[in-house]
């Protein structure tokens, strides 16, 4: 999904904005595109991945050949979609005209257009269409047969573009959701489908090294707010602590999990925060970890968060004046109430 938010950005995020952090996900998969690209206002980014500096003018067109798509007889807007020498916004209106049950042929070419790689792949305007695409097949009710199988080839392949395969887990949560409300699903598929689901959201946290672990970890915490009893809060809660830690976690992890931790209330995670507050490995991760501090701590972090005011890093101040004064507001509503 994208370009690699520069300082202030990561300020804005901390600071309520996180559109990258805490989801305010409409199927969890809205993208991002150069605003030359439309002449339109860029859309909010539900989530910023890894690789992200994906290149701005187009990769070299693929040949039918180096495409290796099969050729099946889909319909002209199927078509237009996989054709990666249409234009953009034709491609992306063409997506919003999908609905209802597709036919084999539909779906076979739409799948093996997501499942190709592609020089085009590390295009952004491509992993748009193709994010779209993804989120326009787990809207359909029920979803199509075989889009859990495709979305998992997509995220466990390593040539793959990561940002995609990142898409790809996010899509995971949002078909999940999407099959729990299906109608005209045998019960039987239908518990087959959320397991295998539940199983691939799991294992996806593994990969902590890119982006892809974070974005698991908010799927998990937007399904267990959803449904407790299938995804257990206590246990996510557990995994975002041991993921805000520096021991295993990238960076883009890292600050995923510590949000999580504020967003979860893990009161058990302040210490590792506070160690991020004052040592994390990048000023993002920092910065992210004195936005968390705001919304768990109470008196005993204001020392810190004082000793950062007085100190000298001036990209800090902004966050930790921000975050002294949430926990200031907060301690006085509880004096008034008690």
């Amino acid at each position: 999904m994208r370009t690699r938010i520069v300082f202030y950005s990561a300020v804005c995020v901390v600071l309520g904005a996180s559109a990258w952090l805490l989801f305010s996900h409409a199927h969890w998969a809205k993208s991002s595109l150069p605003p030359q690209a439309s002449g339109r206002a860029t859309p909010l980014l539900t989530r910023t991945v890894a690789a992200t500096n994906p290149a701005v003018a187009p990769a070299p067109a693929s040949s039918p050949s180096e495409m290796g798509r099969q050729q099946v007889e889909c319909s002209p807007t199927v078509h237009t979609i996989v054709d990666d020498q249409a234009g953009y916004d034709l491609r992306l209106a063409a997506i919003e005209t999908i609905a209802g049950k597709l036919d084999d042929a539909d779906r076979e070419a739409l799948y093996a257009f997501l499942r190709h790689k592609s020089g085009q792949d590390d295009v952004q305007l491509e992993q748009v269409v193709k994010n779209r695409l993804m989120d326009v097949l787990c809207a359909l009710n029920p979803p199509p047969p075989g889009l859990l199988d495709l979305l998992t080839q997509i995220h466990h392949d390593p040539d793959q573009n990561v940002v995609l395969r990142d898409y790809a887990v996010q899509h995971v949560a949002a078909f999940y959701q999407q099959m729990e409300i299906a109608t005209d699903v045998d019960p039987q598929d239908k518990s087959n489908g959320l397991a295998a689901a539940r199983k691939i959201l799991w294992d996806a946290l593994t990969e902590t090294n890119s982006s892809i672990a974070g974005t698991a970890l908010l799927g998990l915490t937007r399904l267990a707010r959803e449904n407790p009893e299938a995804f257990d809060p206590r246990q996510i809660a557990g995994v975002a602590e041991q993921m805000a830690g520096p021991a295993t976690s990238g960076e883009l992890t890292r600050i995923t999990a510590i949000q999580v931790c504020a967003q979860l209330n893990v009161q058990d995670a302040l210490p590792v925060i506070q160690a991020a507050v004052q040592n994390g490995q990048t000023m993002t991760v920092r910065i992210s970890a004195i936005g968390a501090l705001g919304s768990l701590g109470g008196a005993e972090v204001i020392p810190l968060l004082n000793s950062v005011l007085q100190g000298t890093e001036e990209r800090l101040k902004l966050p930790a004046q921000h975050a002294l004064n949430q926990i200031e507001n907060r301690l006085q509503t509880q004096a008034k109430s008690s």
